[in-house]
């Protein structure tokens, strides 16, 4: 964890006797990590009220790092939720529009 702190990096948290759930910290350290901040939700984890990144901010990270899981996340989250007028307005401001658009198309939404 402290070098995930001095490095502005991530680290993964697993719970004991759980291979299904963990959880990702990941410090902030350029503009997309404080827009996160930024964009937060009241939200509740296990029966704890915390703050969560929001959809928006998830799937444009997703889209801005782009690997082939993060792409088959967006996917799953696209056909979850949608795509919002918000999500297409942070995905146009972080250059990753295209990106959102065809991968809505893909699984047979309009962007």
């Amino acid at each position: 964890m402290e070098d995930a702190y001095r490095e502005r990096g991530w680290v993964t948290l697993f719970l004991p006797r759980s291979t299904l759930f963990h959880v990702d910290l990941k410090f902030a350290k350029d503009r997309l990590d404080y827009e996160a901040l930024r964009g937060r939700v009241k939200g509740e984890l296990m029966g704890v009220k915390c703050w969560l990144e929001s959809v928006e901010d998830v799937v444009v990270a997703k889209l801005v790092y782009g690997s082939g899981q993060d792409e088959e996340d967006v996917m799953a989250i696209l056909l979850n939720k949608g795509v919002s007028e918000g999500m297409k307005q942070k995905a146009k401001e972080f250059g990753v529009y295209s990106k959102l658009c065809g991968i809505a198309e893909i699984v047979g939404l309009r962007c």
